[in-house]
């Protein structure tokens, strides 16, 4: 049993580490185009634990998903499946409580004593521990994808604005700007629109409706935004001075996070500096010394 648990654990470090497969975009923007962007179905899966784990992640609800740790919206955002993510956290959880047995195993083929209830008691911490590291990545991952999708609302504000000053109607205005660039950010958002026009849904609910579930605020500025050009309204301006605040915003983010990084190297660099200057002074005082 100690041997299966090492054999186990040098498994699971190995699947930890290997770099994973790359997203199927056409997969994920079909997803994205169904029915209020609805998870995927499962019950196509290959293999047993795949049909399994889909199982439950459709019969998941948003409360279930709360409960067990599940990060919907972010793994919605960057692609993800839940069945990946609930895989990935079982692995690093078995991975985590796998490694103290291992270790223990070990230590008593070296005639090491060690009690039994130690690899217990931190294999147990460590699987909780371990099994959380899936989620910080996702976060991360989600973090970094909604900096991108701000920043690309604003060019696609510049875009919508240019189409509007065409005498393009806010409907077509949308549509248009959508197709000029092949960004994730444009395609999610021609698919969204391609949905509503196929739903009967105005395209300024189903932005609204997408602003909130990828958490871009922005998104739901624009909505609102051409929703009042439906109604009349001039908004050339009002699109252009959006979009330049969303670049000056964007801009001070880059700013702040580059100030940061430059705080982060003063004591590696004060720490070089000292050593420089023990090397230098090490002979003198040496001699002065003998």
């Amino acid at each position: 049993m100690l041997g299966a648990l090492a054999g186990l654990a040098i498994v699971l470090a190995l699947w930890a580490v290997a770099p994973a497969a790359p997203v199927d975009l056409a997969a994920v923007l079909q997803r994205w185009d169904r029915t209020h962007l609805a998870q995927p179905d499962f019950s196509a899966s290959s293999s047993r634990s795949d049909r399994v784990v889909g199982w439950i992640a459709n019969r998941m609800s948003a409360n279930t998903s709360v409960l067990l740790g599940v990060p919907v919206a972010d793994l919605e955002l960057i692609g993800r499946r839940i069945d990946w993510f609930v895989l990935r956290r079982l692995g690093y959880a078995a991975l985590g409580l796998a490694t103290p047995s291992a270790l223990w195993a070990l230590a008593a083929i070296a005639n090491v004593d060690v009690p039994i209830t130690l690899p217990a008691i931190v294999g147990v911490g460590l699987a909780v521990g371990m099994s959380m590291l899936p989620t910080r990545v996702v976060a991360q991952e989600a973090k970094q994808a909604r900096e991108d999708f701000g920043r690309a609302v604003a060019a696609y504000l510049d875009l919508v604005a240019q189409e509007r000053a065409r005498g393009s109607s806010p409907i077509q205005a949308l549509s248009e700007a959508a197709t000029v660039a092949d960004g994730w950010v444009f395609r999610r958002i021609q698919a969204t629109l391609t949905h509503a026009f196929r739903a009967g849904i105005t395209p300024w609910d189903a932005l609204s409706h997408l602003a909130k579930q990828v958490g871009v605020t922005e998104l739901t500025d624009l909505a609102d935004i051409v929703a009042a050009a439906a109604d009349g309204a001039a908004v050339y301006r009002t699109l252009t001075s959006k979009a330049a605040a969303l670049r000056a915003a964007a801009l001070a983010t880059d700013k702040a996070r580059a100030n940061e990084r430059s705080e982060k190297l003063v004591l590696p660099v004060a720490l070089l500096g000292v050593g420089f200057l023990l090397l230098v002074l090490y002979p003198a005082a040496s001699l002065l010394a003998g």
